[in-house]
């Protein structure tokens, strides 16, 4: 059984993918990579709350590590140790140090756009769970990721898969779209 892992963008009706694009991020944000992701009311990049609802949607999904910064949108340095020898205005950053801009990337959400999407745990694929207007849960594992609940349906806000398919190499991820309704504009 697959734990659930990040969504990601895996096809494209059209030319391609759409870059990631950067967003500030707000202060004190540890989510993770292919998370779904929202702007707050100040214009900050935030996770979805957990029971997604009305007034939430989504812009899209993490492309990285949230950096859990001090300030919202505010850069911070990297994990410095001093100056290097006769530059007093320099510093030595320690390879493989974070950068944090103070922005995050976004792959924004589209209904053009299919994701690969875990289902929810001890949950399998089967042909019925494709049909044309069915509306299946967006629900947050334990583990921090998202995936869809192949057995919770409706047409709330919480509701924004459209399953179109199963991961030919994983019978536990589904390919889906989401619902124009959920997504930010």
């Amino acid at each position: 059984m697959a734990a659930a892992q990040p969504i990601i963008p895996i096809r494209y009706n059209g030319l391609g993918f759409e870059p990631a694009e950067h967003f500030p991020e707000d202060d004190a944000e540890t989510f993770l990579r292919g998370v779904p992701v929202m702007l707050n009311g100040d214009g900050h990049l935030i996770e979805v709350p957990d029971e997604l609802g009305s007034s939430e949607l989504i812009l899209g999904f993490s492309a990285e590590v949230a950096h859990n910064l001090a300030t919202a949108g505010t850069p911070e340095t990297g994990n410095e140790h001093g100056s290097p020898q006769n530059q007093p205005n320099a510093v030595t950053t320690a390879i493989g140090s974070p950068v944090k801009t103070g922005l995050c990337g976004v792959y924004r959400a589209s209904a053009d756009v299919h994701y690969r999407v875990p289902l929810a745990d001890g949950q399998t694929f089967t042909q019925t769970l494709v049909e044309n207007a069915t509306r299946y849960k967006i629900d947050k594992a334990g583990n921090g990721y998202w995936c869809v609940d192949s057995t919770d349906t409706g047409t709330d806000a919480k509701h924004v898969w459209l399953i179109r398919g199963v991961d030919p190499n994983n019978d536990e991820f589904v390919i889906c779209k989401l619902v124009a309704a959920a997504i930010a504009g």
